[in-house]
């Protein structure tokens, strides 16, 4: 399989979603997953956050591991909202049934069937669908490669 197709504009955190907020370090989209980059700080001295990748090979995106799925969308330096957790997060990808676990894939910022999980990927669980457009929003991971 493939990672899963994005669209933003679907993408709504519930009103009982945990929400952390920063700056991005890079352009990211609302739906991509994001980690804390200690080597890129703000004004108000927190991490900024770059796009996460599961089977990346720098040290502070292991350490750090995925931090949540965007909120919305932000260009650099500009203000991201940024979900921890949410037990009904609208997720705007396609192709999501009912229980499907969903995970980060080796694309930056991209989320993928748990099936695709591959050798050097870190296991990052993200998601696990309620429905074809929710899912519960509860990160589960592990900074060793499989």
């Amino acid at each position: 399989m493939a990672d899963l197709t994005l669209t933003s504009a679907n993408v709504a955190p519930s009103d009982y979603a945990i929400i952390i907020t920063g700056q991005a370090a890079a352009a990211i989209t609302a739906g991509q997953i994001v980690y804390e980059d200690t080597a890129t700080i703000d004004s108000m001295n927190r991490p900024k956050f770059r796009l996460y990748d599961a089977n990346a090979t720098t040290p502070t995106t292991i350490l750090a591991g995925a931090r949540g799925i965007a909120a919305n969308t932000a260009g650099v330096n500009q203000p991201l909202d940024v979900a921890i957790y949410d037990p009904a997060f609208t997720h705007g990808l396609t192709g999501v049934t009912k229980g499907d676990v969903l995970i980060a894939s080796a694309t930056p910022g991209a989320i993928a069937p748990v099936a695709d999980l591959a050798t050097g990927w870190r296991p990052a669980v993200m998601l696990i669908a309620t429905s074809a457009t929710v899912a519960v929003l509860q990160i589960s991971q592990s900074t060793t490669a499989k």
